[in-house]
Order: structure tokens, then sequence, then C-alpha cells
């Protein structure tokens, strides 16, 4: 298998990725809402229990909608593959950012035929999931696949020498 050669790529948000997030915490909270509803109707006011169990199952709608708006405020990023360290770069757009180059491991979480969901991460960084869509990096998605699913260069780690 060959290696992917160097690759930087602009990131943009694809506003069906907002919208698909937004999409999902709402239906998520239009059930537990309708199912409260349905037990109200059919059985009386929730009680302690039932209304803990309905938040708890809201939970993971509000973080959907959480995130979506989190999405909209993220700032252009720029992602970089350097083939001869093995590393991919993360470089943030903003002149507030504490560590705006973050060299890190890049992992595919999900990979469709025209989508892609990718974390960024290592030992000491924040993990970052990057959405990528074929139609917002047309041009580049064939290096891009390639990087991402190519094996790195890093030479194998060494095991540790037996003490004798």
């Amino acid at each position: 298998m060959h290696h992917a050669p160097a690759l930087s790529l602009a990131l943009q948000t694809d506003p069906f990725w907002r919208s698909s997030l937004r999409a999902g915490g709402l239906t998520g909270l239009l059930v537990v809402l309708g199912w409260l509803a349905w037990h109200g109707l059919h059985s009386g006011p929730p009680d302690g229990p039932m209304l803990g169990v309905a938040t708890a199952s809201a939970l993971p709608s509000l973080y959907l909608l959480v995130r979506s708006r989190a999405e909209s405020a993220q700032p252009p990023a720029t992602l970089c593959w350097l083939p001869a360290q093995g590393l991919w770069l993360l470089r943030l757009s903003t002149p507030e950012a504490s560590s705006p180059h973050l060299p890190g491991r890049l992992d595919c979480m999900l990979a469709g035929q025209h989508w892609l969901l990718l974390r960024h991460g290592g030992p000491h960084l924040p993990t970052t999931w990057i959405p990528v869509s074929r139609r917002a990096h047309q041009a580049d998605w064939h290096a891009l696949c390639c990087a991402v699913f190519s094996p790195g260069t890093r030479p194998p780690p060494t095991p540790p020498q037996a003490d004798e």
C-alpha cells in the first residue's frame, strides 16, 4: 500500500451537517415531550422517577442542539497531513487560540460515500470532531480519503529491552 502525499485542506462547515444535528435534537425532544404528554393523559401527571427518566432521555437531544450551535460558531480551520512525521496538523484560524497548531492523530469514525466524520486528538489535546462532506471538498476528496485511510510513515515502536 502506498503512502499518501502531503495534503492541506481548508475545512468548510457544511450547512447540512448543522441541520442534521438540529433535526436530531428536536426530534428527540419531541419524542420525550410526546411520551410525557401521553403518560399524563393516560396515567395522570408524571411522578419523580418518570421525570428523571424523561430528563435522562432528553439530555442527548439537548446535547445535539448545543452542539449544532457550537458548530455554527466554530472558527475556520485547516487540516494538514504531514507524511514525514506521520501526523495530522489542525490549524485553527483564531487569534485568541492558545495553541493554534495542534499536531495529533486523525481517526475516521464514520465513513460514507459522501461523508466522513473524523476525530482529531492526541494524548494532551482536546478531541475535535470534524465532519467533512464530499460536496464541500470536491476537488480534494480523493486526496483526503487516500490520506485518511493510508498507513502512516512513522517507524514502528521499538519493543522494550528485557533486562538480563
